[in-house]
């Protein structure tokens, strides 16, 4: 691993040593990977980068970060699009699909996840000058269209081995550049615009067969969140949503990740960096930037206390940008 490579990655996981030791080597349900202390040798990259909502979330961070050492890093870019042909990308046919886990055998991908690096791939396209990056962003895009829909709606996913897409839309996935990146989006769009709060969450998803959305008795925080983000960047206000989750955070000053939605009240005291990165976003997105230097600051403190029990590869990278864009309005003491 030369130098620069082992510079880049340990900024994006110097605050993960304080948090993992080698007995958290389990992954919950949904396959999420945690990043553990035996791993920062060579592995590092292969083992944090196993899920494709990683490895896209890490290809934007090399293309929009503001700091010297990773802005313009060509060559780690295509080490990671070389990644992404070797290991994610399946063939059928003409149609290109891309695996969400290369840690277990799936025929399966994510939308959002797929989304993100179509999108980093059509930038660094333009920004290193190279086609062939337009030419697999192109192919992606174009199985999507083609395999991914169930009465022009997007779905969640397509399993390629029986040439059937998901039954349903995940509407914290219907991230804004979806509607830009692939065709014939309006149904799509339509489905997001219409999930109205009920009381003052949204639905989780929409089912394609009874055509209703859908909804739990818990909720879980970034969740909603994501959906309002989702709906603000499309011009789209969730006031009922908006209006609470100020209350809840002047009453408590915290958001807890999950939330009982009858009585509103937390489910549990557990608090996660991914919440408070997309509650500071959101915030900034409603023009509400007061709020947003306040949960900036109580992320620091939140990181710099030790106080979190688990954070995913994501999350740091995520938080790494935040503190980048934001540093100025961060109190450190």
């Amino acid at each position: 691993m030369n130098l620069k490579k082992t510079v880049l990655l340990a900024l994006l996981l110097l605050f993960a040593l304080i948090y993992f030791s080698p007995q958290s080597n389990e992954d919950d349900i949904a396959g999420v990977n945690e990043v553990k202390e035996e791993e920062f040798e060579d592995g590092t990259t292969e083992e944090n980068l196993s899920l494709s909502r990683d490895l896209g979330y890490y290809m934007n961070t090399l293309l929009d970060t503001h700091t010297w050492l990773l802005k313009n890093n060509e060559m780690e870019f295509d080490q990671q699009v070389d990644r992404l042909k070797r290991f994610f990308i399946v063939q059928k046919g003409e149609d290109l699909f891309i695996r969400w886990t290369i840690k277990e055998e799936t025929s399966a991908n994510g939308l959002a996840d797929d989304i993100r690096i179509i999108k980093a791939l059509y930038k660094a396209a333009d920004q290193f000058d190279r086609p062939d990056y337009k030419e697999l962003a192109d192919k992606l895009a174009s199985t999507i269209n083609k395999t991914q829909q169930i009465q022009g709606v997007y779905t969640d996913y397509t399993d390629w081995a029986f040439n059937e897409p998901a039954k349903r839309v995940t509407l914290s996935e219907l991230v804004p550049d979806l509607f830009t990146l692939l065709n014939q989006t309006g149904q799509t769009e339509e489905v997001l615009k219409n999930a109205k709060e009920y009381g003052v969450f949204f639905p989780e998803f929409y089912d394609l067969e009874s055509q209703q959305y859908k909804w739990g008795y818990d909720i879980y925080m970034e969740e909603q969140l994501r959906i309002a983000i989702n709906r603000q960047r499309i011009g789209q206000p969730s006031l009922a949503f908006q209006t609470w989750i100020m209350s809840e955070w002047d009453k408590r000053g915290k958001i807890p990740v999950r939330y009982i939605r009858t009585t509103r009240f937390p489910a549990v005291e557990e608090e996660s960096l991914e919440v408070y990165l997309y509650l500071a976003e959101y915030f900034r997105l409603i023009k509400k930037d007061q709020y947003a230097k306040v949960v900036e600051t109580y992320v620091y403190k939140l990181i710099d206390e030790k106080r979190l029990k688990l954070v995913h590869f994501f999350e740091w990278q995520l938080y790494e940008v935040m503190k980048e864009s934001h540093k100025e309005d961060i109190s450190t003491t």
